[in-house]
């Protein structure tokens, strides 16, 4: 990745958002690695959206089989 003329390794970007999660990082850093997002959750919150909208589908069928048992 690279952001701002300067690259950034994945196991760096990883640890980063590992250590802003528990606590201990650096959450301007973190914002500032990630971008914008107009997300009410922020990037965070938007790549969480993006990982689980494919399984929507599936997870509603899976419902509907459970609720017909």
């Amino acid at each position: 990745m690279n952001t701002a003329g300067s690259e950034v390794h994945t196991p760096a970007l990883g640890w980063l958002l590992i250590t802003t999660a528990i606590g201990n990082g650096d959450k301007t850093a973190m914002a500032e690695l990630l971008g914008n997002s107009d997300h009410r959750l922020g990037k965070l919150g938007e790549i969480a959206e993006a990982l689980l909208q494919p399984l929507v589908d599936d997870a509603l069928i899976a419902q509907a089989e459970d609720a017909a048992l």
